[in-house]
């Protein structure tokens, strides 16, 4: 058994998987699909509708827009054609002015010229003044010369210094704002590296709370591989692992680089070819899907065929290399949990969630597939699925007799006989499927024990198969209110399981069973429940976590239970699937009274088809928190497969016989046949109520969610 992830990071999602609504009335979500559809038909017509009005307004539009850009033109030439118009007259005005001004400039002239005349004679005579003033002048000429020679040293001087400080101005301010550009540049890249170190945080923090919740599915070994398609778009493969058969870590990759992660065991082959028990489940598994894989790539229906031979429950992750592809699904049944959450750039398929709302279950009968593309520096993904091809009544077989032939109460010796060999190869299926389940285990085997028929009969036929030196657990939960006086003995699945050791002891006397008591009072409950609804995540309702609490608690006998364990057991059976095959829900009996053999068979068809949905992945999550493996030995390919060859009056009939003798009325039989007398006439009492969980929790409605 193991925990499996693998998660896609900094890649463009494009197209989404198309999932059918798990929505578990069906009537409800074939009224929501054809709502739906109409308004799906009526936002088309109202598209079309606006589209044309889109279109036609557009049009107008653009007419209008042409239209005015024709108008714009013409004013803009007739502008054109006014400034030029302007312009000439203004360079003629100009023109005119121009020679204006000539005119007076040459009368000006002629009156200066008479002005110079006049001042060359005054000049002349001053000039004989200036002679005799000469000399004087000369030797103050002398001194001012020095003087303004000094000065313009003094002037050079400052003027250098001057702009030798400017210069070292604008290279302070050029220093300056090459500083700052750079401190920018730093600051800038500092933001760059803060975001990249958030981000990076975001992921790392979801990957631990990932890795946190696998390692407690696989507690013996731990191991990742990640494949870099850029700097920033990655691959991540996440395996725990539990050992039960031969040791083999994940993820296993092979020599052409594709890369599996796998939940789950191989019990059996669709040909009846036996398996080798001691051998890796996930080895066989990953010989089988890349056997002539590099001369013919994977298609869907290829790898449906191929992982359809195979009986067991199972989830799996697989990276075809060459390809670029990632191939994701389950068993035909559900029995092994497998979500997907799809975000904008990211995408995460895992065994388990981590709490939040946006995980959505996979369902079983379809392979899907990613599809890793590139282009230029960016990486796409495309989600496909593909339908089996046989669907689930065209592979387990669609029951023919339905509506009684017979009269019970007049059956011939020769009916009677057939009868008992009924019996005899139901037993004879039953016993096979948990055989196969506990064979060859190296620890002992743990039953969640309710003393109810449906466990008292898978606890019986597993002593066929364990060393009488062995113990098997019988575990069985009750909860109470903190500090009542006695409580938990007076819970009614506690009265049974009591009951149902006593007769056990008394049917296999060698077998060393061993009753282990886990009593819950409700602050225990209260500490483990946000625990506790992560892992029923995404569902939510008082049911689920009152189902999914006791079986919780349950699974962890080795923590909360009454003994001690010298070797703690890593399988436990589970009786679910025998009311949903057997017609053990009171839904059943009310069937039956609305008239109609019909109508029971509708309910039973759909119990086992929605079952993954209701309860499987559920108790998958819970079981597997506790670091051991479920297994479900009526929910064997070839025991329902039998089931469904056989009338429906045979293992179901309510004509004669009352509740808790028509309901399972097979099971019932076979159980007295084998010697459980007292269990074969056991009334059904669902988890929640037997082990009083329900009524701890108070008195609310089981489809309310959880608050």
């Amino acid at each position: 058994m193991c925990g499996i992830s693998a998660i896609l990071r900094s890649i463009r999602i494009r197209s989404r998987i198309r999932t059918r609504n798990q929505n578990i009335n069906q009537n409800q979500n074939q009224n929501i699909n054809q709502n739906q559809n109409q308004n799906i038909n009526q936002n088309i017509n109202q598209n079309e509708n606006q589209n044309q009005n889109q279109n036609q307004n557009q049009n107008q539009n653009q007419n209008q827009n042409q239209n005015q850009n024709e108008n714009q033109n013409q004013n803009q030439n007739q502008n054109q054609n006014q400034n030029q118009n302007q312009n000439q007259n203004q360079n003629q005005n100009q023109n005119e002015n121009q020679n204006e001004n000539i005119n007076q400039n040459q009368n000006q002239n002629q009156n200066i010229n008479q002005n110079i005349n006049q001042n060359i004679q005054n000049i002349q005579n001053e000039n004989q003044n200036i002679n005799q003033n000469q000399n004087q002048n000369q030797n103050i000429n002398q001194n001012q010369n020095q003087n303004e020679n000094q000065n313009e040293n003094q002037n050079e001087n400052q003027n250098e210094n001057q702009n030798e400080n400017q210069n070292e101005n604008e290279i302070q301010n050029e220093n300056e704002i090459q500083n700052e550009n750079q401190n920018q540049n730093i600051n800038g890249n500092q933001n760059q590296n803060q975001n990249q170190n958030q981000n990076q945080n975001i992921i790392q923090n979801e990957n631990q709370n990932i890795k946190k919740f696998l390692q407690s599915r696989g507690p013996d070994s731990f191991k990742s591989h990640q494949i870099n398609f850029n700097q920033k778009s990655t691959l991540t493969f996440l395996a725990s692992t539990l050992f039960i058969r031969k040791k083999v870590p994940q993820p296993l990759i092979d020599e052409q680089g594709n890369i599996l992660i796998f939940n789950g065991e191989i019990f059996g082959t669709e040909t009846g070819e036996n398996i080798n028990l001691e051998e890796n489940d996930s080895m066989i598994f990953f010989q089988a899907i890349t056997k002539d894989i590099e001369k013919n790539p994977l298609k869907p229906e290829i790898l449906i065929e191929k992982i359809a031979y195979f009986h067991g429950p199972f989830s799996f992750i697989f990276y075809e290399k060459s390809q670029n592809k990632i191939w994701f699904g389950r068993d035909r049944i559900g029995r092994r949990s497998l979500l997907l959450k799809i975000e904008e750039n990211s995408a995460i398929i895992s065994s388990i969630s981590d709490g939040s709302k946006s995980w959505i279950e996979i369902e079983p009968n379809f392979i899907y597939y990613i599809q890793i593309s590139q282009e230029k520096d960016e990486y796409f993904a495309d989600f496909y699925q593909h339908e089996y091809s046989q669907g689930f009544d065209e592979y387990f077989g669609k029951r023919s007799e339905i509506i009684p032939k017979e009269d019970p109460n007049e059956l011939s010796e020769e009916q009677e006989k057939s009868e008992n060999e009924l019996i005899d190869k139901f037993i004879e299926y039953f016993k096979e499927s948990i055989k196969k389940r506990v064979s060859n285990l190296k620890e002992p085997i743990a039953v969640l024990f309710s003393g109810g028929i449906d466990s008292m009969f898978v606890a019986a036929f597993a002593s066929y198969f364990i060393e009488k030196e062995e113990p098997i657990y019988l575990v069985n939960v009750a909860f109470g209110e903190d500090n009542a006086p006695k409580p938990y003995n007076s819970v009614p699945d506690r009265k049974t399981a009591l009951l149902g050791v006593k007769e056990l002891r008394s049917f296999s006397p060698q077998t060393n069973w061993q009753f282990v008591s886990i009593d819950i009072p409700h602050s225990l409950l209260n500490k483990y429940k946000s625990h506790i609804l992560s892992l029923i995540s995404p569902l939510d309702s008082q049911m689920d976590f009152s189902i999914g609490a006791a079986i919780w608690f349950a699974s962890n006998f080795d923590r909360f239970g009454s003994l001690e364990f010298p070797k703690i057991p890593k399988v436990v059976l589970v009786g679910i699937g025998a009311d949903e095959l057997l017609g053990g829900y009171s839904r059943h009996f009310q069937a039956y009274r609305r008239g109609s053999w019909l109508e029971i068979q509708k309910e039973l068809e759909k119990d086992i088809q929605r079952i993954w949905i209701r309860n499987l992945s559920r108790d998958d999550r819970i079981i597997s928190d506790s670091g051991k493996e479920s297994r479900l030995p009526f929910l064997d390919e070839n025991f329902i497969k039998f089931l469904n060859s056989i009338p429906l009056w045979k293992i179901v009939d309510f004509r004669k016989l009352p509740r808790g003798e028509g309901d399972k009325k097979i099971l019932r039989i076979a159980a007295k046949k084998i010697g459980l007398k007292n269990a074969s006439s056991l009334m059904k009492r669902a988890i929640q109520f037997g082990s009083r969980i329900a009524k701890l929790q108070g008195a609310k409605k089981g489809t309310e969610k959880v608050l």
